[in-house]
């Protein structure tokens, strides 16, 4: 039985580690989790989510508000926009980018210029393509809101001379625009279409789901979110849940409004993980089960100097 227990818990460990480190990229500051082998006989309270085998049960730290990319606020809707939509690039262990919708890219010779060439088997939720409208899209929403500093609002994104690519242009040398196309999840232009970047949160668009990534919605509520993985996943998906060894054909999500909610629902439920904790609420979850694990975090200290010419 201990056997069993240690072999589960090493599969929850490689879960957490695969798919929700991603909602670290739009998160900040550090995060920790919480992995467990479950609690036979405990269950989880609460909604219209998967149970049973197969299904992994994860309680977040925060409320679903507005799980869009672009938009996401909480930690809620940073998991649900991490398991259900994807960027043209993904990060791997070392920060390098690697193909996710995108399955080549090349800069021109004098580095102003980058042509992104879209994977014909990335498909949105309902069947449709992904297409250049959609990376065009993305980035004119990125651009408008001021997303990543402004970054976005840099770069010219335009149909590319061949089907099925992007061109990306600004008018200085951008090295490191394969890692930032890594994350911005891609929004659809037809499901937006017409719409400011301020109309969307509160559209009837909003509300429909409409993701690129491994798992669809098939519930979504202020509790927690029923996710179901997909059947035509992407080969960089296949080979991140083939690492991972994960059989989680389903995902319930459970969100919690603040950490002392979530302890309570580790400490009595069936949780097989918790995201979202400081390293003192951690430590209190550890003191009735399970072990931490580091989620990463895009907070860094820099220095930045004025180099310009002729300065």
């Amino acid at each position: 039985m201990r056997r069993q227990h240690s072999a589960r818990q090493g599969l929850t460990r490689k879960v957490v580690a695969v798919i929700f480190a991603a909602a670290a990229l739009f998160a900040g500051a550090a995060q920790l989790g919480l992995v467990s082998a479950q609690i036979p006989g405990v269950g989880v309270p609460g909604g219209e989510l998967p149970s049973g085998e197969g299904v992994l049960s994860v309680g977040v730290v925060g409320i679903t508000a507005t799980p869009l990319p672009l938009f996401a606020e909480t930690a809620a809707d940073r998991a649900v926009v991490a398991l259900t939509y994807r960027s043209l690039t993904r990060l791997d262990d070392s920060g390098w980018p690697e193909p996710d919708i995108a399955l080549t890219w090349s800069v021109s010779a004098d580095g102003l210029a980058w042509t992104i060439t879209l994977d014909p088997a990335a498909r949105w939720q309902d069947g449709s393509t992904v297409t250049p409208a959609d990376v065009l899209t993305t980035i004119s929403i990125a651009s408008e809101l001021g997303t990543a500093g402004g970054y976005w609002q840099s770069i010219t994104a335009e149909e590319g001379e061949e089907a099925g690519t992007v061109k990306l242009s600004a008018s200085r040398g951008l090295a490191n625009l394969p890692t930032m196309l890594g994350s911005l999840p891609l929004l659809s232009a037809t499901q937006f279409a017409g719409l400011s970047a301020a109309q969307i949160p509160d559209s009837d668009a909003a509300k429909v789901p409409q993701g690129t990534g491994p798992y669809s919605i098939t519930s979504i509520s202020s509790g927690g979110a029923g996710l179901a993985r997909r059947t035509d996943l992407l080969a960089a998906d296949t080979a991140s849940l083939t690492a991972a060894g994960t059989p989680a054909e389903k995902i319930a999500l459970y969100f919690f409004p603040d950490a002392a909610s979530a302890l309570r629902g580790w400490t009595t439920s069936s949780l097989d993980q918790l995201v979202g904790l400081d390293i003192a609420d951690a430590r209190r979850g550890t003191a009735a089960r399970g072990t931490t694990i580091e989620l990463g975090s895009t907070v860094f200290s820099g220095i930045a100097t004025n180099l310009r010419p002729g300065s």
